[in-house]
């Protein structure tokens, strides 16, 4: 693409690093029903893309001076060489410039909301949890955080879901709409988008979660080779960051050796007639 090959190496290096990948991508569910019924509650937000800054949005996309989108570069080139086209927007989600939730976690990395409760003060009936923390992080994406350490749940996931609560019908729902303030699901198929608005009708989503059953215990095998691979991705990340230094480096002793070069060149090609006196002084020191 030429937008990305016009960028030096290292920034390429770096900026794709920073393309985290897509919503429907970076959770998991643990059955098909929670993963069709988020899917249709966030719509086309489940493929929006995902970064770590708004800097990262010009590897998507280049604009033209009178502000019109160019189709020759990047994503939309790419798109182009594959015999297709990006018609319309699409949402690209930064998760620096997200707000993140500041409520405590467990172990698990849930977050610790308080169950919400009626006029009575009792706990509405149905209520099975938050979306927010019925979505799984996908696990190569586990210790994808923000600069100031802050994860994809309490990140993009709250940007997307919210306090949206779960309920087993939509009859317990209904009757737990005075407690129902960012929207709620039922697991049959019922939703509510917060705020007065309601979705009507039925849609089966062409795009869904990937579908992980949740396990009642993590083996202590299991728990070393997590460990193990959280300390091999840490190990690569770092690696990758040295190697980007040192192309950095590469870089400008290169570009120090050409000048150098050129400099001697054109001492030793210099014209011989030209007197001594009238020789430039040339810095020959690195």
């Amino acid at each position: 693409m030429k937008h990305l090959k016009a960028m030096r190496v290292q920034d390429l290096c770096g900026l794709m690093g920073n393309i985290i990948g897509i919503v429907a991508l970076l959770g998991t569910a643990p059955t098909f029903e929670l993963s069709r019924l988020f899917a249709e509650y966030l719509g086309d937000q489940m493929l929006a893309v995902v970064c770590k800054h708004y800097e990262d949005v010009r590897l998507l996309e280049s604009y033209q001076k009178n502000g019109k989108l160019n189709p020759d570069f990047a994503l939309h080139m790419f798109a182009k060489e594959l015999g297709q086209s990006i018609d319309g927007r699409y949402l690209v989600l930064c998760i620096e410039d997200i707000r993140a939730c500041e409520v405590d976690k467990d172990v698990e990395g849930k977050l610790l909301f308080p169950d919400p409760t009626l006029p009575d003060g009792s706990r509405p009936a149905g209520f099975l949890g938050y979306a927010v923390n019925m979505i799984n992080i996908e696990a190569d994406h586990s210790d994808t955080k923000t600069d100031s350490g802050c994860g994809l749940r309490e990140t993009l996931f709250y940007r997307l879901f919210g306090d949206t609560q779960v309920y087993e019908t939509r009859d317990d729902m209904k009757r737990a709409i005075s407690c129902i303030k960012d929207g709620a699901v039922s697991m049959d198929g019922g939703i509510l988008r917060g705020n007065g608005a309601v979705s009507l009708g039925c849609l089966e989503p062409d795009v869904i979660f990937p579908v992980v059953p949740a396990t009642n215990q993590i083996s202590e095998k299991d728990t070393q080779v997590l460990k193990r691979y959280r300390e091999l991705k840490s190990k690569l990340k770092e690696t990758v960051a040295k190697l980007v230094k040192k192309r950095k480096s590469r870089e400008s002793d290169l570009k120090r050796f050409y000048e150098r070069r050129d400099l001697y060149a054109k001492y030793f090609t210099r014209d011989p007639s030209v007197s001594s006196n009238s020789t430039p002084s040339y810095d020959m020191h690195p």
